[in-house]
Formats: C-alpha cells, sequence, structure tokens
C-alpha cells in the first residue's frame, strides 16, 4: 500500500465533527456556577466548557462527574477548561468561596456532533493566558494533523460581569486558511471561537488574536484537541 492509500485510509476512519450549538451564562457573586447543556446535547456529542470567576484568591476549580479536565490558570479572572462527551444535564463548577473580591462568574459551553462514534479525545496544545495590560495572543498547532481530526478553539473573558473582551483582529498563518468562527451571546461577556479541521488535514494554521484589551484582568485559553 502506497502512502497516499495509507493516508486515505486513516481519513476514511476518523470523524468529521459539526457545529451544533451553545449556551452561555453569567452567574452572580457565587462558590459554584451552573450551566444548562446546549440544545439538543446528545451522549456521544463533544462538548467543550470554560468558566472564569473573578476572583483573588486563586482557587482549584472542580466540575461535576463525567467532564475531563483540560487545565486552569489561578489569577484574576481564574478560567478553567473541560470536555464531555457523556453529559447531557447541567454541570455545576466549584470554585473559590464567594466573598469580598465579589467571585462573579462567565460560563461558555459549546457543543459538536460527529459522524461516528469519537473513540479518542486527545488535547494536543492547551495554552493558558492572564494579562493585566492589552496583548495577543498566539497559538501554534500540532505537527501531527495527518493522524487526527483536529478542532482548535479559543476562550476569552475579562473580569466577570465587568467588560467584554475581544482581539481587535484574528492573524492567520498560512494567510488562505478560514478565519475563526465566533460565539457570543448576550447572556455573559465572555467569548469563544473555534474552527473545525478536515479529517487527515495536515496544514493547521497559526492563529494569533491581537490586542485583547478591556482596561482590566483578562484571561484567554487556546486548544488544539484531535479526534479519532
Amino acid at each position: 500500500m502506497s502512502i497516499q492509500q495509507m493516508l486515505f485510509a486513516v481519513k476514511v476512519f476518523l470523524p468529521v465533527l459539526t457545529f451544533e450549538s451553545a449556551v452561555e451564562q453569567e452567574v452572580g457573586p457565587s462558590t459554584n456556577a451552573t450551566i444548562g447543556a446546549p440544545t439538543g446535547t446528545v451522549s456521544g456529542d463533544f462538548q467543550l466548557l470554560f468558566a472564569w470567576q473573578d476572583t483573588t484568591q486563586e482557587p482549584t476549580f472542580t466540575a461535576s462527574s463525567g467532564w475531563t479536565k483540560i487545565g486552569q490558570q489561578d489569577l484574576r479572572p481564574a478560567l478553567g477548561a473541560w470536555y464531555s462527551t457523556t453529559d447531557t444535564g447541567s454541570v455545576t463548577i466549584s470554585g473559590a468561596t464567594a466573598g469580598s473580591s465579589g467571585e462573579d462568574w462567565n460560563l461558555i459551553r459549546m457543543r459538536f456532533s460527529s459522524d461516528k462514534p469519537i473513540n479518542t479525545v486527545t488535547v494536543s496544545v492547551s495554552d493558558f493566558e492572564r494579562r493585566v495590560n492589552s496583548y495577543s495572543h498566539q497559538i501554534t498547532p500540532p505537527t501531527d494533523g495527518a493522524n487526527y481530526t483536529y478542532l482548535h478553539v479559543f476562550g476569552l473573558s475579562g473580569r466577570p460581569r465587568n467588560n467584554l473582551s475581544e482581539p481587535a483582529s484574528i492573524s492567520r498563518q498560512p494567510g488562505n486558511i478560514d478565519e475563526p468562527n465566533k460565539v457570543i451571546n448576550s447572556d455573559s461577556d465572555a467569548v469563544a471561537y473555534y474552527e473545525i479541521y478536515s479529517p487527515g488535514e495536515t496544514t493547521l494554521g497559526t492563529y494569533t488574536y491581537n490586542n485583547i484589551n478591556d482596561s482590566g484582568q483578562m484571561s484567554s485559553v487556546g486548544l488544539w484537541i484531535g479526534f479519532t
């Protein structure tokens, strides 16, 4: 079998992802925050969850059962990320005890369907960033695109229930790749972007989210997640 035939065989068995829906939630001062499932969620969907808490306590976030923690950064606003392929109900995130620093929350929960069962989920890149002043956040892709269907996601928020943070522009390299799709509504000041790649795609883009600034503290994370 030639290399081209082998690559084609791998692509045939990789899942094709489709973005379906998302929900966002804003929660006032609280130790915990709960967000429901996006419309139409069924077991087997891939879901991604971001949670920001406006706190100076540097909490260790935990989520309800059924969610795998990708990671977090602890400084205000603290940010955690999780994924699930099984949960179809509400999920609760536990963080810092509500106190003098407010402990407001922003949450985003995204749902992606797949044309075939997802066998493995590999978080190849998880790049967390927290800044006080204007900054740009560059996310470098993995180099093993031939082995996976890749999803790129970027989540961003300023201090919850404070100001909306958005990049002034998004740079892509190579320049002919698509700009990520934005997910946002009026339910929180957080924002997320995503880009789904074709199975086995080897040209994965470097994305730079430029001039992020809301005149206060901001936290963001860039992810590359591979599926088989």
